[in-house]
């Protein structure tokens, strides 16, 4: 497989790219040729080695241009240092990229404060959910020992337990999922 450059996530003053490239990058020339391409007046990128990654940041005082130029700007200055190093990028990315918008992400934090209703109902969701964990867990344990004991209703005791179980997570499954 040849060396990749995709873009993983976007917003609008920063972008994070996962380079794969194998083991023949120098990633301290590398980091020393994004110093260049990116002053430090305008950006500020992280190399994470480990995770093959790359985080470049746009200081929001020093936009120049519209965001869309400013997301090939940065691309084209990513693979021009891989291009110094040797490695040769392909022009189409070979994963799907996520583009956040800000009102989304606005959006979703609003949502928990706009609503004491919601507030109300979360909390007694998870009381409900704690009873009904705590209820699994004491039929679970009868159960248990009733398996050893004959004529005992103990895997009857375990099917009702692990229903239990399943309902008290589907209570909380509304409130701990992102939308």
């Amino acid at each position: 497989m040849g060396a990749s450059l995709n873009l993983i996530h976007a917003t609008r003053h920063r972008w994070r790219y996962r380079i794969f490239c194998g083991d023949n990058m120098d990633w301290r020339r590398f980091s020393s040729d994004l110093n260049q391409a990116f002053p430090s007046s305008m950006w500020s990128f992280r190399l994470n080695q480990a995770a093959s990654s790359l985080v470049v940041v746009c200081k929001a005082d020093a936009q120049p241009q519209p965001q869309s130029d400013l997301s090939q700007l940065v691309w084209l200055r990513v693979r021009a240092q891989l291009s110094h190093q040797g490695i040769d990028v392909p022009e189409i990315p070979l994963s799907p990229t996520e583009i956040v918008e800000p009102t989304t992400v606005e959006r979703l934090r609003l949502r928990w404060f706009s609503s004491p209703a919601r507030w109300f109902v979360n909390g007694l969701s998870l009381s409900l959910s704690l009873s009904a964990l705590l209820t699994s867990l004491a039929i679970f344990v009868i159960g248990f020992v009733g398996l050893f004991l004959p004529l005992s209703p103990g895997f009857w005791l375990l099917m009702l337990a692990s229903f239990i179980f399943d309902l008290a997570i589907n209570l909380r499954r509304p409130f701990v999922e992102v939308a």
